[in-house]
């Protein structure tokens, strides 16, 4: 997993076609290590990008299931994944080895403003 953060970050991009390939468990602990935390809600979105960063620093893709947020904190969806009623699914993410190389998206030039 050594890999440039910069390029990580410049590189990561969502995939959402995965090849049927399992993820051997040794790298999964290793992405869960980069994620692992005393994690309040709004960490989580943190510790999602950790895992997501150390998963494309292992050659594999990732994405964001944004619309399966709500449905895991249902009833039926916590029953699904074995979770305990209380407990609070903040950031579903999907990973695996992509089918084949994403496209580049162009990235607009960032608004900052600079207080002070």
């Amino acid at each position: 997993m050594d890999m440039d953060l910069r390029k990580a970050l410049y590189e990561r991009r969502a995939v959402r076609e995965y090849a049927d390939r399992a993820v051997d468990h040794q790298v999964i602990d290793r992405l869960i290590a980069a994620a692992a935390g005393p994690w309040c809600i709004e960490d989580c979105a943190l510790a999602a990008q950790n895992l997501m960063l150390a998963a494309c620093g292992e050659g594999l893709g990732s994405c964001w299931i944004g619309f399966a947020q709500a449905y895991l904190n249902t009833p039926a969806g916590k029953a699904l994944l074995r979770l305990p009623p209380a407990c609070v699914p903040v950031a579903p993410l999907i990973v695996g080895f992509g089918k084949g190389p994403v496209q580049s998206v162009p990235r607009n030039k960032p608004d900052v403003t600079w207080l002070g």
